[in-house]
């Protein structure tokens, strides 16, 4: 049977992708082993050293046991569910994803607080729009990609007279270190 619609072609192009992230993978690795530098396969990529590192590196904690990477799509959905959660009310599903240390600091009334005066500025939460994931230094992750280490997840807030830009730090285990609600315009910030 012939395929006119085309699903043959789309199944066997992911098919090629996907052999192909596993054959960079390894080449990656291989030049690594090599004595290529993180710098070198970032300029290669297009991307920064650390951006490459946190696509293809690995590492092991003090105890030797080697760490898990972040699914980026993970943080997108934790990104977004940290700010809905807070517009409902509910800043306790927020705080209970975060690392002890972030918290003691951002305590639910705080973000309530915090929330309060944006809604007082911007009126009522609309949304969050063009949602994306980056490094610390800025750099754009592919949302289909797994890394290392922190991973900035930020997102646009759409209100009824206005937006802000929100920024969560999420840690290499999955966990919410920090939580950013500022200005689009804003050039520095702490993460």
């Amino acid at each position: 049977m012939v395929d006119f619609s085309g699903v043959e072609e789309i199944r066997e192009a992911n098919r090629e992708l996907l052999e192909a992230r596993a054959r960079l993978s390894v080449v990656v690795w291989n030049a690594r082993q090599r004595g290529a530098t993180w710098e070198e396969i970032g300029e290669v990529l297009g991307t920064t050293k650390q951006a490459a590192y946190k696509r293809f590196g690995k590492a092991w904690t003090t105890s030797g046991a080697a760490m898990g990477k972040t699914k980026i799509e993970d943080v997108l959905t934790l990104t977004e569910s940290t700010y809905t959660h807070i517009a409902q009310g509910q800043p306790l599903k927020v705080t209970e994803r975060m690392t002890p240390e972030a918290a003691q600091e951002l305590q639910p009334e705080t973000l309530t607080r915090v929330w309060d005066q944006v809604v007082a500025e911007l009126g009522k939460f609309l949304s969050c729009t063009d949602t994306h994931a980056q490094t610390s230094d800025g750099t754009v992750l592919p949302e289909d990609e797994e890394v290392l280490g922190t991973v900035i997840g930020v997102t646009t807030l759409r209100f009824e007279a206005g937006q802000m830009m929100g920024r969560v730090a999420i840690n290499f285990e999955g966990n919410i270190a920090g939580i950013l609600i500022i200005d689009p315009s804003s050039t520095s910030y702490p993460f």
